[in-house]
């Protein structure tokens, strides 16, 4: 499937990661320290999605089992590859494909829920480049400790895991990994001794000629497939 206006010569970045990896301030960062615009997309592939926004609504409420939402999140990737236009130059800060493959796959086993989300992979935007950050655990207690100090109310059930269990939430990291090297050949970037200028510096250096390429007007971005998105 084509990407709509695909003529217009724009760029795909792609950052994932876990919590705590840094990925959310490296693109904000990314954005801020760059000489062209941006726009980032936090999970969803588009800046408009009711469906996305009422599961996350049931979601932070409680009392709805995963595979309800699981549904919710499926009908909310679906409708964002529909809508999806590359008509500005987006990082995608996270994926929804990305996060609940690995979940049913590897974290809530639902099969059925995993076979839906893979059904769409062939018709998600490929990025021009993607990237996944990692850390070790260590400082991801330290950022931890930054995070309940400063921002408590940001914390998710995954961050308590870093405490309360951090071998299950390695083993978390490194299956997502796997499925973004696999699906989107992401460049993994360990931050654990970085500050958040190196780790855009090596992002900057890891797409540099291709966002020239890109912004000159020399190279469009498709879905997975040919030069036109066809499989």
């Amino acid at each position: 499937m084509d990407i709509k206006n695909s003529n217009t010569c724009k760029y795909y970045l792609h950052i994932e990661g876990m919590d705590l990896a840094g990925k959310s301030t490296v693109s904000k960062t990314f954005a801020q320290t760059s000489e062209i615009k941006w726009i980032i997309n936090d999970k969803r592939l588009t800046q408009d999605n009711p469906i996305y926004d009422f599961a996350i609504g049931l979601s932070k409420k409680g009392g709805f089992d995963s595979e309800t939402l699981g549904y919710m999140y499926l009908a909310a990737l679906t409708q964002d590859i529909i809508n999806f236009k590359l008509d500005a130059n987006i990082i995608q800060d996270s994926t929804l494909l990305l996060r609940s493959l690995n979940y049913y796959k590897n974290v809530n086993l639902n099969n059925e829920l995993a076979q839906a989300f893979s059904k769409l992979i062939q018709q998600h935007p490929t990025p021009n480049k993607s990237f996944y950050l990692t850390a070790d655990i260590c400082s991801r207690r330290q950022r931890l400790a930054q995070r309940i100090e400063i921002e408590p109310e940001k914390l998710t059930s995954m961050d308590l895991l870093i405490q309360n269990d951090p071998n299950r939430f390695m083993q978390i990291d490194e299956s997502l990994q796997n499925i973004s090297v696999n699906i989107f050949n992401s460049e993994v970037i360990d931050t654990s001794k970085m500050s958040i200028m190196e780790v855009v510096k090596c992002i900057q250096l890891g797409c540099s000629a291709s966002i020239q390429r890109i912004v000159l007007g020399q190279g469009i971005t498709n879905r997975r497939g040919d030069a036109n998105g066809r499989k």
